[in-house]
C-alpha cells in the first residue's frame, strides 16, 4: 500500500476547495494543511478506480469543508501521475465526516456512470463494523425503517425516523449481526442495503444500541470514544468492476484506536 499522505506532506501539493464534488478540477492556491491525525492509505488504484481508507475526522467532499478526501485524492492523483491540468474524479460514495474506512472514487465518467447503476441495481455489497452501548436482544436482524432527513438549509443534516404525514420518507435497511458482547458494549457486523444518510447510526440509536461515540444521536447515552471519530469503520465494499469482467473486493482494517477503546471486543469479536 502506499502511504500517499506522506508524499503530499513532502510536496507540499496544493488542494481544491471551489469546484463541484462530482467533477474535481483545478487545484488552486494554498498548501495542504497539516491537520489529520491520521493518514488516508491508497487501497486499490486503477485507470477507473481509486479507493482510499478514510481516516476518522475527513469529510468526503465539498461542500461540506475544506480539507477533504476529495482534495486529497485530486492531490494525490495529480502528483503521482504528474498531471499538469484538471484532474477527473467522480464522488460516487461517501462516508460521514466520523466514519473510517473504504471509500471509493472514480476516475473516469465510464466508471462513475456504472458505478452508480451498480448502487442502483443492489449489486454492490457494502460491511461496516459498528462499536454500539448496549447488546441486541438478537444475534442477528434485519432492520427495516422510514427515514427523513432534515437541515440541508442550515448546513447540520440530522436523520430521524419518519412521523406519520411526513413528505416523501425514504426507506431504509440493513442487516446486523452480533460478533461480541463484552460489559455493555457490542461489535456489530452491519451491511445496509439501502444508503440513506446516517442510516447506520439512526437504526441502531433508536433500538437503544447508539453508536459509541456518536452524539449526535446517542442523546447522551453513547459509549466514550476517540476524537473525532465514532466506533463504526467501512470494513469491506464489493462491487462489479466498472469496465472488465470481475468482481472487486476493496476492504480497511480498523484503526488501532479501536483496539484501544474496545480491545477485548475487538479480540471475541476476531478483528485484528
Amino acid at each position: 500500500m502506499v502511504d500517499a499522505w506522506k508524499l503530499l506532506l513532502f510536496h507540499s501539493f496544493p488542494y481544491s476547495t471551489t469546484d463541484t464534488p462530482s467533477l474535481h478540477g483545478p487545484m488552486p492556491n494554498s498548501g495542504w494543511p497539516l491537520f489529520m491525525l491520521d493518514s488516508p492509505t491508497i487501497l486499490l488504484e486503477d485507470n477507473h478506480l481509486l479507493a482510499i481508507d478514510k481516516p476518522a475526522g475527513m469529510p468526503t467532499a465539498p461542500p461540506a469543508s475544506a480539507n477533504t478526501a476529495a482534495d486529497w485524492a485530486c492531490a494525490f492523483l495529480k502528483l503521482r501521475h504528474a498531471k499538469p491540468g484538471n484532474v477527473y474524479l467522480g464522488v460516487v460514495h461517501r462516508l460521514d465526516r466520523p466514519t473510517s474506512g473504504v471509500l471509493l472514487f472514480a476516475r473516469t465518467g465510464k466508471a462513475a456512470s456504472r458505478i452508480a447503476d451498480s448502487w442502483r441495481l443492489g449489486k454492490a455489497l457494502k460491511t461496516y463494523l459498528a462499536v454500539v452501548t448496549g447488546e441486541p436482544p438478537n444475534d442477528g436482524a434485519e432492520l427495516i425503517d422510514d427515514l427523513v432527513t432534515e437541515g440541508a438549509v442550515t448546513g447540520v443534516r440530522r436523520t430521524r425516523i419518519a412521523h406519520r404525514g411526513d413528505p416523501d420518507p425514504k426507506r431504509a435497511a440493513l442487516t446486523y449481526r452480533v460478533l461480541a458482547r463484552h460489559h455493555g458494549l457490542s461489535l456489530l457486523e452491519v451491511r445496509p442495503t439501502t444508503g440513506r444518510t446516517h442510516q447506520i447510526r439512526v437504526q441502531l440509536a433508536v433500538r437503544g444500541w447508539p453508536i459509541a461515540g456518536d452524539d449526535r444521536y446517542g442523546e447522551g447515552h453513547e459509549a466514550p470514544w476517540q476524537q473525532y471519530a465514532i466506533g463504526l469503520h467501512a470494513l469491506a465494499l464489493e462491487l462489479p468492476h466498472p469496465t472488465r469482467p470481475e468482481q472487486v473486493v476493496i476492504t480497511a482494517r480498523v484503526p488501532q484506536a479501536w483496539h484501544k477503546h474496545a480491545g477485548m471486543l475487538m479480540e471475541r469479536g476476531g478483528v485484528s
